[in-house]
Formats: C-alpha cells, structure tokens, sequence
C-alpha cells in the first residue's frame, strides 16, 4: 500500500460559529504531525472544507485514505459544509470508493442516522452522533481519541480512552455497538454520552486497527543510527528531507542525489546537507549550518542535539528567514514606488511603524505582519513583482493550513526565546521536533531564496577600449556555497549594477535582472573596501538618538550603529527610502 492518508474535513459557520473548532483542529494536527514527519501517514488538513474539497481530495487520495474525520455543524442526513450542505448519501457513494478506509468520525450533530447507510456501503466503523453534542465535549473527545491512536492505541482503546476522559468529568460514557441499534434503546439511558462507535458483525477486527508505525518506502535520508540517539527524536532528519524536496529544483547537486535516492542508491547524509547549505543565500545557509553542527563551534553548543540552544537556532532561522523575504519585498515596493506614485497616499501604516521601531529581542519581531500587509498591497496595487514567487506565497497565506499553522508555532516561539524563558525537560523534545518540522513546512514555502543568486558588488569599472563597446568589471563576492566560504571575484558585463550593495540575482550571470536588497542588508567589507564579507541585518531604528542598528548574520550579537558618524552613505539611503514611499521623514514616526 501507498502512504496512508488521514483527512481532517473541517466546516465553521459564520451565523453560528463553533467557537473551539480552529482549536480542535490544531491540537488534533499537533498529536498527528509528528508521526506524520516520520513518513508514517500523509496528514491533510482542510478548515474550510467544501463539497468540491471532499470529491476532490478522495478522488486523489484514491486507496490511501484511512481515516476521514469531520468537525463541524451536522443533521441527521447531511454535513454542514463551507458554503453548501452535502447530503449524506453522496458522501457515503464516494467514501465507499476508498479501499483502505478504516474509519470514519463524524464529530457534528445527531450524526448517528448517517451510520447505517456508512455501514451498508461497507465502511468499516463509524464514530457518530445521537444527538446535538456541546462544542466543548466534542473537542475534548476528538482530542483525547486521537491522542490515545497516535500512542498506538487500536481504535477500539482510542475510543474507550476518550470516553473514560469525558467519564471522569462527570459527563456519563460512551459505548460501542454492533451495529445500528434504534434511538428509543438509546434513549433508555440518558446518562450516556452521544458518541458511539459502529461496525457491523464481520468488521469486528477492525476495531483492533492501530495507525502505521513505519515510515512508507518514500526517499528518506538516514540520520545516524538511534541506537546511539538517546533521545529517540530524529534530529534534522525531516528538515533534511523537505530541504533536499524543496530545493532539488534550484541545485544541480540536490537534483542528482534526489535522483540516485530515487533509483534505491545509498546517499551520503554528509553530502546532502553540504548541497543544501551551499544552495541557500549565505544568510540562510548560515542558519541551517549551525542546526546541522557542520562546523565545531555548533557541535560545541549541542546545536545537533536537544537543548534549549538548538531550540533557539531553530527560532532564529526562522527569524533569518522571514527577515529575508522582508527586505526583499521592502526593496521591490521601493523600487516600484518610483515608478507607482503616491503607493500609500503620505501615510505610514502602523506594520512599518511597528517593523521599524520595534528592538529585535525585547520582543518579537513583527515580520510576519509586514510580510502579510506588503503581500497585500503588491495585490491592491497590482505593482510588478521581480521574484516569480509572490502569487504562490500569497495562495499559502490564504489556503495553505499546514504553513500558517507553522507561523503560529514560531511566533509563540519567537515569544518564549524573546522573554528569555527556558523550556522544561519535559516539554523541550516535543519544541524541538516540532520547530523542525514546523521550519520545514515554512522552507517548503520561502526556500525559493535558492533560485536567486546573492552577491556584494564592492566596486565597478569601466572597461572601454577604442572602436570597442564599454564593458563593466564588477568587484564582487557570491554570497551562497557557505561550507566553501566567502572569495574576492572579478566578473565583466556589458552592464553595470549597483556598487557596495547586496543584490538578488535572477542567474549569476544575467547583470541586468537584479533586486538591490541595500540598505536592508549591508556588507560591511563592502563599505570598508575590506576582502570577503560581513553581512549585516537591519534591526530598527533608534528616534532618541537618530541611530539605525543591524545585526550581524552570523551570531546575532555583533552589533552596527549606522548614524552621521558612521556609514552616512547608508543612513542617507535609508532616509530616501522613507522619503521615497511616504513622502515623509522617519524621525517622524
């Protein structure tokens, strides 16, 4: 059998909306995600499922689908779906289809009258309904049941465990019936709770099913053996995968060890995260370095380990990451701003402000409101986008579950590590494994950074020789391949850039399609006339003392102060983007 698939069918209602629904969705994705990330079972997660959601994906999860699970509003013969209702007897043609299917769990309303039509398709066991349920039981019972199934619990266990939870507080018990017994027998107990689990007397045995334990055979890279993991947690081995997955498409050397993967070669783990360090623009590559402890310093701090400094790193890649797509969004609406007048009519919306002002570390950097609000004013606008990618990472704002989810996760995070908190024991394997698994979904998304080229031109000049066009020799360093580290180069275009600057590429050797990302990100080398490079971050704005502050790349503690005294050129630069786009002075805020 292909990998299994679980679908979590989700419906909310505006005129009468179940307040703890997002809730149980996201507690019974967080039980599931990790044996998910082990390749155990596919997990598909829909918030606002429609009837065309439903005959979509069960068509493509064809034969792999073992669990469906709905929550939301329901009536005897039809599920409340997003938009429209869905008759019962539909959803039970197109489920009967599904060859592997276990289960089904419909968590509404007085679902119980859907059961024998489930049955007679030849759905193993239901779980379902006998009358309206309390939306707060109902998430208790969901979240408990598949707590216990993620413990390889049978489903039979599961069920009896959620409905002992619900038993101990006072709120009666749950029974399993062989079959469809009439409501007046059920009513003769009023004590019980409405869920019941249902099969019929030749489908006993599935009651004893438990959810995969084994990784489906899909290309896994290894990590080293657990034998000597004392934690059992696989430490980078799903970040390595969705990496490997995600960036195959922009690395030659990915491409090529996915393809030997493929063909059942063994792939050297060494090789694979050196590729995709390399890949990445220096500043990301950087982070994902120090969570594969590539170099001693790492390794020292227990970066490849659980701790609460891994824990950090993790935190801070995914800070470095955002802050990437930031200034490269910042740069294009600053170019496009000279082109589109009056962008934001001399007003400064209160995400700059926020962004601007706000010292990184004393509390959460608010890049992922910037992110969304700069996402929505290239769509109001209709402003022209240099990064092909901007559609697609606004599709996963609007649609993508598994992506916002892990934005939650890390802002709650960013909030722990800014307080300067350190996680208990007990809960810092779960943190760990899940901020990995959480920075993958967000790579799958931002890794397209790897299809561009970052590089510091340091100085340009004119190459002219008589009765000869001019030609340009640009003084640069390429800023990606960082397990090779940073070298002085020479290249001549027909074309010149901008000088002491950090630019995005479209190819390495294309000079005229570049996004200058200066003065958001600044070389200091560059600005010194010094070989290599040393990356800066832009952090905020200090009005006491009319400073810009940056944080080095690397460790985050080297600091920059860029005033009148101090690289003006650069204050000058940041001062003319305000101007720019608001008309206005930054002391102004």
């Amino acid at each position: 059998m292909d990998q299994a698939v679980i679908f979590l069918a989700f419906a909310n209602n505006d005129d009468n909306h179940l307040g703890l629904l997002d809730m149980e969705r996201k507690k019974v994705s967080e039980i599931l995600i990790p044996l998910e990330s082990k390749q155990h079972f596919q997990l598909f997660r829909e918030p606002t499922t429609t009837t065309a959601d439903v005959f979509k994906y069960l068509s493509l999860f064809k034969d792999r689908l073992v669990i469906f699970h709905y929550g939301g509003h329901a009536e005897s013969d039809k599920l409340l779906l997003h938009g429209e209702d869905a008759n019962s007897d539909g959803i039970a043609d197109v489920l009967k289809l599904q060859k592997n299917l276990q289960l089904v769990f419909l968590n509404g309303c007085s679902t119980k009258d859907q059961v024998k039509l489930l049955l007679e398709n030849g759905i193993p066991a239901v779980i379902a309904t006998s009358v309206p349920i309390n939306d707060q039981k109902a998430a208790d019972f969901s979240i408990t049941f598949y707590d216990a199934l993620a413990k390889q619990h049978s489903i039979k266990e599961a069920f009896e465990m959620a409905s002992a939870f619900l038993k101990t507080k006072g709120q009666g018990s749950a029974e399993i019936y062989r079959g469809v017994i009439s409501r007046e027998q059920l009513n003769k107990d009023k004590d019980e709770l409405p869920w019941g689990l249902y099969t019929t007397e030749n489908n006993e045995k599935v009651l004893d099913w438990k959810l995969p334990s084994k990784a489906t055979n899909e290309i896994v890279v290894q990590s080293s053996s657990s034998k000597y993991n004392v934690t059992n947690v696989p430490i980078n081995e799903k970040l390595t995968e969705v990496l490997l997955e995600t960036l195959a498409d922009h690395s030659d050397e990915l491409e090529f060890i996915q393809f030997q993967a493929a063909k059942g070669k063994k792939v050297d783990i060494r090789k694979v995260r050196r590729a995709i360090m390399d890949s990445l623009p220096s500043p990301i590559g950087e982070q994902i370095r120090k969570l594969f402890a590539a170099d001693s310093q790492s390794h020292e701090k227990s970066l490849d380990t659980i701790s609460n400094t891994r824990l950090e790193q993790l935190v801070i890649t995914y800070n470095t990451i955002t802050e990437f797509v930031v200034f490269t969004l910042l740069a294009q609406l600053w170019d496009e701003s000279v082109k589109v007048k009056d962008i934001f009519a001399n007003e400064i919306p209160d995400a700059f402000k926020h962004f601007f002002l706000q010292e990184s570390g004393s509390t959460p950097k608010v890049n992922l409101e910037l992110i969304k609000y700069l996402l929505q004013v290239f769509e109001e606008k209709k402003l022209t986008s240099f990064i092909d990618e901007l559609a697609e990472i606004q599709e996963a704002f609007q649609s993508n579950t598994a992506f916002n989810e892990a934005h939650d996760f890390m802002q709650n995070l960013l909030r722990i590590i800014a307080t300067q908190e350190t996680v208990g024991a007990e809960d810092l394997k779960n943190y760990c494994l899940l901020a990995e698994i959480h920075l993958g979904h967000i790579f799958s998304v931002f890794g397209f950074s790897a299809k561009y080229k970052l590089a510091t031109v340091k100085g340009i000049d004119l190459v002219k020789k008589r009765h000869e066009d001019a030609s340009f020799r640009h003084y640069k360093v390429i800023l990606d391949n960082v397990t090779a580290g940073y070298l002085d180069i020479e290249e001549v275009y027909p074309d010149f850039t901008d000088a002491k600057s950090v630019l995005l590429q479209k190819t390495e050797e294309e000079s005229r399609t570049f996004l200058n990302l200066s003065p958001f990100l600044i070389d200091e080398n560059a600005l010194k006339g010094e070989q290599k490079s040393k990356l800066f971050f832009f952090s905020h704005y200090d009005k006491n003392s009319d400073t810009y502050h940056y944080n080095f790349v690397n460790n985050r503690v080297d600091k920059l102060a860029i005033s009148d005294q101090n690289y003006p050129n650069v204050k000058e630069d940041l001062e003319t983007f305000f101007n720019d786009l608001f008309k206005s002075k930054i002391q102004q805020l």
